[in-house]
């Protein structure tokens, strides 16, 4: 597997340029002020291939588009929101900004279709001001819950302008494959306060051949616009908790967060914006700033720039959607001319 084949076999439109201008510009203009704070080039990984960037300045002013961010969490998120919640302070950065954003709550030990209808029927309940247009974000398992609810429910889909994936697990993860059996009954039988069960098949609909197989056979709706921002990070910065996967996973690419692949974060036909310098916790978890002294033994490399990352995602989706929207349309080719009887 390499980058450029692989991304164009899935349909891949390389943004990757464009999103490093304007992460870069968040950070230079207020990043310092924000925790966790660290130069531009160390936020995503530069590889070979990656496109320039565009001439046009970068927005940094108050929202251009009513957007409804709709954020979605991973596996087993809802069984550790008292604990460690996701992206609270990014979520309050944004909100500072002017943009809604709030967060789905979905069963945390649910599949992807338990969890795609619950979300199918959260959008279909929601009211929206006009011109208000939902943007859904999610994290490791979020993403294929919410794919699930777009290729599944066309009304829901409807309603929804973008989706945005941050180290999403799309295809799955090599991991499941080898986790023991006896270790995925025992999952499902752990009491745990605020944790739903659902139908119990969170970590069996993660298995890499289910995942495969779900998106030969669904179709992800065209007027929907996709985003991809992956993570993989080099083992000395990969958190101890996460390094034994880590090293599992390497055996295959060592380009992984310690959870999944780098490849495997990349939904079919979506735009690229980069890939985070950052393990699979770090980009969503904030366990240094909860637990600081807990972290430096489990997570020590939990720190991240999240408020910049998730700012720069937006406003690269803002600026993206704008774009699209002031394009005049594509003509309809000329109706062939009718022939006459017996011409």
């Amino acid at each position: 597997m390499i980058l450029a084949p692989a991304g164009a076999d899935a349909g891949i439109e390389d943004q990757r340029g464009r999103f490093r201008q304007i992460l870069c510009a968040v950070n230079a203009d207020h990043g310092r002020d924000l925790p966790d704070a660290r130069p531009c080039e160390e936020i995503l990984w530069r590889l070979q291939g990656e496109p320039a960037g565009e001439p046009e300045p970068v927005h940094l002013g108050k929202p251009k588009l009513a957007l409804r961010l709709v954020f979605v969490g991973g596996l087993a998120s809802e069984c550790v929101s008292d604990l460690v919640p996701l992206l609270p302070y990014a979520f309050r950065h944004v909100n500072e900004l002017g943009y809604t954003i709030e967060e789905l709550p979905v069963p945390g030990l649910a599949s992807t279709g338990y969890n795609g209808q619950l979300i199918a029927k959260h959008l279909l309940a929601m009211k929206l001001k006009p011109g208000e247009q939902i943007v859904l974000i999610g994290y490791s398992k979020g993403a294929p819950d919410i794919l699930d609810a777009l290729a599944t429910s066309p009304a829901a889909a409807e309603r929804v302008a973008a989706v945005i994936a941050i180290a999403g697990a799309v295809n799955g993860s090599p991991l499941i494959e080898t986790a023991p059996r006896q270790l995925l009954v025992t999952l499902r039988q752990i009491p745990v306060e605020g944790c739903r069960l659902g139908d119990g098949e969170a970590v069996e609909s993660l298995q890499r051949d289910r995942r495969l197989r779900w998106i030969a056979e669904h179709r992800l709706p065209s007027h929907v616009r996709y985003y991809s921002m992956a993570a993989f990070a080099a083992r000395d910065d990969v958190s101890l908790a996460m390094r034994f996967n880590y090293d599992r996973l390497s055996q295959i690419d060592p380009r992984n967060d310690g959870q999944l692949l780098y490849y495997d974060q990349l939904i079919p036909n979506s735009a690229l914006l980069g890939y985070a310098n950052a393990d699979h916790w770090a980009v969503s978890m904030p366990i240094n700033r909860v637990y600081p002294t807990l972290s430096q033994v489990f997570a020590d490399h939990a720190a991240f720039p999240r408020e910049v990352l998730l700012e720069a995602l937006i406003r690269h989706v803002e600026e993206d959607l704008l774009r699209r929207h002031s394009r005049p349309p594509t003509p309809e080719p000329p109706a062939a001319p009718a022939r006459a009887p017996g011409s």
